[in-house]
């Protein structure tokens, strides 16, 4: 993790197959991640 500007930010790469994620599946997982991550 990093300090940018007095926010912690964190390189993510997500890579899925359609066949198998639906882009609301990214969109619940990256809302969730952000959550934690705002957290201290």
């Amino acid at each position: 993790m990093m300090d940018f500007e007095g926010k912690k930010v964190m390189p993510l790469a997500i890579h899925v197959h359609h066949a198998l994620m639906d882009g609301t599946h990214v969109g619940e997982f990256l809302e969730k991640f952000q959550n934690l991550m705002n957290q201290e």
